[in-house]
């Protein structure tokens, strides 16, 4: 807001405050909100099933001042981790999927020469934490290394 004082021969020394609005899309046609993709759970166990909860925000898109606000709830309790114990959970497996359609490594390397290929760290550490007796491995042509 902005400080004030009126110039009037009545009202000469008082201070008046105004707060101003700026809505900058007032003009826009109207844009209902949509939710995002729920969050990873919160959950009270890691495997053998657990209760937790999961949340969501209003920004895919967000409101403008016309439009609508998402309908239902941002927040979900629920049982998780229901995979059993060594196994890996359902979220660590929809991100390895994700990880492989968005990804894409070509590789040039002529015979015999060793080659380096980057792995996610975080999802291999996942794994670890959600399966301490997984053997992760790598195939080449199908045929595991």
């Amino acid at each position: 807001g902005y400080n004030f004082k009126i110039n009037d021969s009545n009202l000469i020394g008082t201070n008046y405050f105004v707060t101003f609005f700026f809505v900058k899309d007032i003009n826009e046609v109207p844009r209902d909100g949509g939710w995002s993709e729920w969050g990873p759970w919160i959950c009270s166990a890691s495997c053998n099933g657990g209760v937790g909860k999961r949340k969501r925000v209003c920004n895919n898109p967000e409101p403008n001042i016309k439009g609508e606000p998402c309908m239902g709830p941002s927040e979900m309790t629920g049982t998780c981790n229901t995979n059993l114990c060594g196994d890996i959970t359902r979220d660590t497996i929809t991100l390895i999927n994700r990880r492989k359609k968005n990804s894409h490594l070509a590789l040039v390397v002529k015979e015999g020469q060793p080659v380096t290929i980057p792995c996610d760290s975080d999802i291999v550490a996942k794994v670890e934490k959600e399966s301490p007796r997984s053997e992760i491995q790598w195939s080449h042509d199908g045929i595991f290394k």
